[in-house]
């Protein structure tokens, strides 16, 4: 398994859901497309990357390995959640305009 790769794919994975999730508060369908889009295709470029890697410590019954996975994962896809969850708020929403959900203003504006 290729854990440089699929970690790479994780973080843009993760992080263009997040940005898919927080479109939806936008009025833009083109927006949300295309972040539909870039997360669909990092998705499911994760699951070609990681099939093989989980099939073999299946058959192998290993273990540790597939909490290996599991681990990398979890710490991967959160921490670019997490990230992009910033990361549109201060940057994205604003240069698109988009009005923050819960407070009805421009996004996020503290420094």
């Amino acid at each position: 398994m290729n854990w440089p790769l699929w970690g790479i794919v994780l973080l843009l994975q993760n992080f263009s859901f997040t940005l898919v999730s927080r479109s939806r508060n936008s009025a833009s369908i083109r927006i949300h497309a295309l972040m539909s889009i870039f997360s669909n295709g990092t998705w499911i470029l994760s699951q070609m990357i990681v099939i093989h890697g989980v099939v073999e410590a299946f058959h192998g019954n290993d273990w540790s390995q597939m909490g290996r996975i599991g681990l990398f994962y979890m710490t991967l896809t959160t921490a670019s959640s997490i990230f992009a969850h910033w990361f549109a708020m201060r940057y994205l929403e604003p240069f698109f305009k988009i009005k923050n959900h819960y407070t009805n203003s421009s996004s996020h504006t503290r420094k």
